[in-house]
Order: C-alpha cells, then sequence, then structure tokens
C-alpha cells in the first residue's frame, strides 16, 4: 500500500514534467509560425497580437506571449489570456525583458523554461508565472525569441486538486496535496488557504513525500492522509486481499482436482478395477496402455504380474494331483502349530491381564504385614531386616506401578477423568505428604501458590498427584542440601481460559546439557552411575511427558 501511495506522487511528478514538455512543444510551434518569423524578419509586428490573441486561447493557463528580437526587446505581445481577460501590454513594446525575474538568463540556442517566480508586470502578483521561451529561427538564422508565459501556480494547483480527487474516488483518503520550496514554504496547495504558510504536519495527519525538480528548482511535493481513514483502507484492502486470495486458493484447488480428476484419478479407477479383477482370479485381464508416465509403467507391471499369475496358476493346477498329499499333511501341521500359538498368546493376555489388576494386591499385603511386623516389638537387628524389607518392596511396587502404566499409556488403554477438584488443596496435600522425605534429608519444600489464580479446575485429580509426586520426588531424591520449590500460577488466554503452569525448582546435582535432550525417553537416567546410585527404572518423566501430552499440556 505504500508503494501504491508513493506511486501517486509519482504520478503527480510526470503530469507536471509532461506538461512542462507540453509547453516547450507549444513555444516551437508558435517560433515556426511564419507570421512570427516575417515580424522578426522585418522588425515590424504587423498587428500579429491578433494571432498571438488566438495562440493564447488555444492552450490553458496561458497568460501572454511575447515576441523578442536578439536583444531580448519585446517586439510585439498579446493583449487576451487563455480565459479571454483583456489587459494593456502596449507599454510592454520596445522594453527589455532581460531584467525580468522569468528571463532564464541564458544565451543557448535552444528552448527554455525559467522557474517559477512571481510575475511584476502583472497587476495580480500573488501567483507564480514561468516563462517557456524558444528561438526563433529561419533557414538556420536566429531572428529571436518566442515567450510562453504560463500561469503555473493555478496550473499546479488544479493539477493537485484533480489529482486528489481521482485518487479520493478510489478510496485514498487524500485531505490534500501541496509543493513546497527549500524553506519548506507552502507555494502550491490543492487547498490555496495553505499556500506562504511553512508546512507543519499533525499528529492525525499521514504524510507521504517526494522530492521533485521544476526547471532548474528543487522542490518537494506531499501528500496529506487522514490517518484514521487510511488505516481503515488498510484495514479493507488487506480482508479485500486475504478475499481474493482466498478465492484463487479455491479456485486453483478446484482446478487441480477436475484436472486430476480427469488425467489421474480416471486412469487409477481403471487400475483399481483390475486390481480388483485380479483379486477375484481374473488372471486373464489386461489393463489398457494408461501413458509413458508413472502410472504408465505401472499399469505394464500389473499386466506382466497378471501373466505371470496366470502362468503360475496353470503351474499349480498342473502340480496339484502330485502335491496334494505334501499339502494337506502340511497343513495338518500348522494347524498343530497355529493352535499351539493361539493357546500360547492366550495364555499370555490371561496372564497379563491377572498381573494387571491382581500383581499389586500381594504387593501390597507384603508391605502391609512388614509394617505390622516392624510394629510388633522386633529388635534392633530384626527391625533393620523389616526396613529392608519394605523398602525393597516400596521400590518393586514403585517399578511395578510404572511399568503398568507405561503399558497402559502405549497401549492406548489409559483414560482420564474431567471432574471438578480443588488444585490448592492438592498442592497442599502432596507437599505435606512428601514433606517427611524431605526433612529426613534435611531439605526445606515450598509450596507457592498464586493466589489469584482460581484453585477449582477440571481433570484428573488422580494423575495431577501422579505427576506431582514424581517430579517433587525426583527433586528430593537428586538433592542433597538446600530447598525445593513448587510453584503453580495462571494466565488467561484469548479466549478466557485459565493456563496453569507448575513449577519444580530444586537446587540438586542438575542434569548434563547433553542428556537433557534425552531426559523424557523411556529407561533413560542422566548415565549409569544415576541408577546405581539413586535407584529407578527411567520410566517416572516418560511417564510425566506422556500424561502431560495425554492432558493436553507439555513438560520440560
Amino acid at each position: 500500500m505504500q508503494q501504491l501511495l508513493h506511486s501517486y506522487l509519482s504520478l503527480a511528478e510526470a503530469r507536471f514534467n509532461d506538461r512542462a514538455e507540453f509547453l516547450i512543444h507549444n513555444a516551437i510551434v508558435t517560433a515556426q509560425n511564419p507570421n512570427v518569423q516575417d515580424a522578426l524578419q522585418r522588425h515590424q509586428p504587423q498587428n500579429i497580437s491578433t494571432q498571438l490573441n488566438n495562440i493564447v486561447a488555444l492552450y490553458p493557463y496561458l497568460t501572454y506571449i511575447l515576441v523578442l528580437d536578439m536583444d531580448a526587446d519585446i517586439l510585439a505581445a498579446s493583449n487576451r489570456d487563455s480565459s479571454g481577460s483583456v489587459f494593456n501590454t502596449v507599454t510592454w513594446l520596445g522594453k527589455s525583458s532581460l531584467s525580468h525575474p522569468l528571463f532564464p538568463n541564458s544565451s543557448a540556442h535552444q528552448p527554455l523554461i525559467s522557474n517559477p517566480n512571481v510575475d511584476p508586470w502583472l497587476s495580480q502578483q500573488n501567483t507564480l508565472q514561468q516563462w517557456i521561451m524558444a528561438p526563433v529561427i529561419q533557414k538556420g538564422d536566429q531572428l529571436g525569441w518566442v515567450v510562453l508565459s504560463f500561469d503555473w501556480q493555478t496550473a499546479s494547483e488544479d493539477t493537485l486538486l484533480q489529482l486528489t480527487k481521482e485518487q479520493n474516488s478510489r478510496g485514498s483518503a487524500i485531505i490534500d496535496a501541496l509543493i513546497t520550496n527549500q524553506s519548506n514554504i507552502v507555494i502550491v496547495s490543492s487547498t490555496p488557504s495553505q499556500e506562504g504558510k511553512p508546512f507543519l504536519a499533525s499528529d492525525d495527519i499521514h504524510v507521504i513525500s517526494q522530492p521533485i525538480q521544476v526547471a532548474n528548482q528543487s522542490m518537494n511535493i506531499y501528500l496529506l492522509h487522514d490517518k484514521a481513514q487510511l488505516n481503515a483502507v488498510f484495514a479493507h484492502t488487506d480482508q479485500l486481499m486475504l478475499s481474493m486470495v482466498a478465492g484463487m486458493t479455491i479456485l486453483l484447488i478446484t482446478a487441480l482436482y477436475w484436472g486430476l480428476h480427469r488425467y489421474l484419478f480416471n486412469r487409477i479407477a481403471i487400475l483399481h478395477q483390475g486390481t480388483e479383477l485380479l483379486e477375484q482370479g481374473d488372471f486373464g485381464y489386461r489393463l489398457p496402455n494408461l501413458g509413458q508416465d508413472e502410472l504408465g509403467k505401472l499399469g505394464s507391471a500389473f499386466n506382466h504380474l497378471a501373466e505371470s499369475l496366470a502362468y503360475l496358476k496353470a503351474q499349480l493346477e498342473h502340480e496339484k494331483q502330485t502335491l496334494d498329499d505334501r499339502i494337506l499333511a502340511r497343513t495338518q501341521e500348522l494347524e498343530i502349530a497355529n493352535k499351539k500359538a493361539e493357546a500360547s498368546a492366550q495364555a499370555k493376555s490371561e496372564f497379563l491381564a491377572a498381573m494387571s489388576h491382581e500383581i499389586r494386591t500381594p504387593m501390597n499385603g507384603v508391605l502391609g504385614m512388614t509394617q505390622l511386623l516392624q510394629n510388633s516389638g522386633l529388635n534392633e537387628r530384626q527391625k533393620e531386616y523389616t526396613d529392608i524389607i519394605y523398602q525393597s518392596g516400596s521400590s518393586l511396587l514403585i517399578i511395578i506401578n510404572d511399568i503398568l502404566d507405561f503399558s497402559k499409556i502405549e497401549a492406548g488403554q489409559l483414560s482420564l477423568d474431567k471432574l471438578p477438584f480443588d488444585l490448592e488443596k492438592e498442592c497442599h496435600e502432596i507437599c505435606q505428604s512428601l514433606s517427611l522425605q524431605a526433612d529426613d534429608k534435611g531439605l526445606e519444600l515450598l509450596l507457592d501458590y498464586d493466589s489469584n489464580s482460581p484453585t477449582t479446575v477440571i481433570g484428573d485429580a488422580l494423575r495431577i498427584r501422579q505427576l506431582l509426586v514424581n517430579l517433587i520426588g525426583n527433586a528430593i531424591k537428586f538433592t542433597k542440601r538446600g530447598s525445593i520449590s513448587v510453584k503453580v500460577n495462571s494466565e488467561q488466554d484469548q479466549n478466557g481460559l485459565n493456563i496453569f503452569s507448575l513449577a519444580v525448582i530444586d537446587t540438586g546435582i542438575g542434569i548434563p546439557k547433553h542428556i537433557q535432550p534425552h531426559l523424557f525417553s523411556s529407561f533413560t537416567q542422566a548415565d549409569s552411575s544415576t541408577t546405581r546410585k539413586y535407584g529407578g527404572t527411567g520410566l517416572g518423566l516418560a511417564i510425566c511427558k506422556k500424561l502431560c501430552e495425554l492432558m493436553g499440556a507439555t513438560l520440560a
């Protein structure tokens, strides 16, 4: 859109340049007038003012025409402007034009155009005029000059006004077009009340400018737009372009679809029909020629396959009588092996089903009885043995739970609840239940729940608990000293939904950067020494990662 607005300025500059060329051409044509040449040759006006008036009337914005001799003295002059107004030019005859501010001050024998300036010979001196001079040459000799006085300011005002109207009719929101000199003074404006004042743009105006060259004078042309209207035009243009792109995309997709349907899909349908016939046992069917491209090659390969299958079918039928017994025996062996495989698979399925439901029960019984045994008045050695049994059983139960949960997730059998629960309460209970482990290691476990965040959420409270217990447990396991912080806060998205962030921050041993990309892979820990020192299967973070993905969250 900015390029389009600048093109308006280029269009205005082109109109100024075209007008200058047009005026120079008119001056040359006037200089070639035989009556003008004869008057200069004889140095007698011979009442050519009437002809000069007729020429002035042909070209808008011309003020007068002068005929100068080689000394730049006025030999003849028109006395009517292009609008038909009469003014006295008789007093100008014989006057020298060398001191006139519009005289180009050049002796070159070629057309000249002056810088815009005030004409002191005119009664109205508040407009800028321009002289266009062309040499009068007859048979190779210069006889004098023809001067066209042009109302540059009025013509420029009309040009800018016309440009403004044209572009506003196309929705450009132009409120003014103006030209300033090098002192930043407005000399021409589509609203003449601004002329003669310094150009100052207000905050609600969008300004686009471009330097232009008028004769030998550098000026600047400005387009002033109402920002609010221009922004509305931009928005409408963007919407229109988006609609056009969408429409063209739909047309392209439709054309592509029909093209593919005619050229590609029909041949694919023929190939599919042949495949169905081949599947039904019709090995004598052959595809027609589908062309020389990849589909054509595929059709040829299909025909070769059909021929090979027909040959093999004939061979099989020929040898069928001799192979019946061997096939029957082999079939019976395969049936027996298949039944054994099915029985084995059934037993495996039943075992896994029983294990997924029952393996936790005896393990919980072992742990429960171990706890009872610990509280039954044992001596120190016996208590040490039962502690080892309880710790080993707890570790085994964690491994079993991880393996079963991981298996359910991998099999897609894990379902999540969507029920309302108190997230802040769950976090407090989890931190409270794990605080004993943290106290045993001399660690401080802190919960920072943002007071501006809601407490009641909808989700699976059990899986949230499992997720936090695993993350906080890892933090306790790998932290020797310091503290562990659990931070919970939320932000609203553009739809008004609360997006929660749960962070577990510890002062533990850390994770090397080269291990971090593999941290959430199954059966992966930082290194082999981590497993020997801290234990674990390497499934905890993998399960947490998959739980987060099932809940539409991310874990990093």
